[in-house]
């Protein structure tokens, strides 16, 4: 009996001494892929804009725009200036806002860029965001309006929406 003790406390020893390594190393190449995860989605949270202009913000939350299906609102913008809008985005859901806003009058405001910014928590299935920059190009009235829907043919098209009327002053 007493060399079964031996065996299953040298066997216990074994396990630990060859696992505990493999589960410092999992834990620290996840804490390294988080630190990574984070630091992107910081420099990437807004594209850059260098040109000096000023920017207006406009933000809808995932939650917020499972609530309200389609909006509509009305902003002013400085010319020279940018308008960056960001709306929660789950491409998990095979849901994505369009690649391009459709914009009234292209000669008052034109779409500078749109990107797709990853869930900071890194949960699978977690909501993102897609961050639109718009720049004003003259005084004037436009609108643009945006679409999440599921872009393959037959998928669900402008399930939601959001309708922004412009003021560039």
């Amino acid at each position: 009996m007493n060399t079964f003790k031996i065996g299953k406390g040298l066997l216990l020893g074994l396990v630990l001494v060859i696992a505990l390594p493999f589960l410092f190393i999992s834990c620290t190449g996840m804490e390294a892929a988080t630190q990574t995860t984070t630091a992107q989605s910081t420099t990437n949270s807004v594209p850059p804009l260098n040109d000096g202009t000023t920017s207006a913000q406009i933000e809808f939350t995932y939650d917020q725009l499972l609530n309200e299906k389609h909006i509509t609102q009305t902003i002013e913008v400085a010319l020279p200036g940018s308008l960056i809008v960001t709306l929660g985005s789950n491409r998990t859901t095979g849901f994505q806002w369009q690649e391009n806003a459709s914009i009234g009058s292209q000669a008052i405001l034109n779409q500078f860029s749109h990107q797709f910014v990853e869930p900071q928590s890194g949960m699978m299935g977690a909501a993102g965001k897609e961050v639109f920059v718009f720049k004003t190009l003259a005084k004037g009235t436009s609108t643009i309006q945006l679409q999440y829907s599921r872009p393959w043919e037959g998928g669900e098209k402008a399930e939601w929406t959001v309708d922004l009327t412009i003021i560039v002053k």
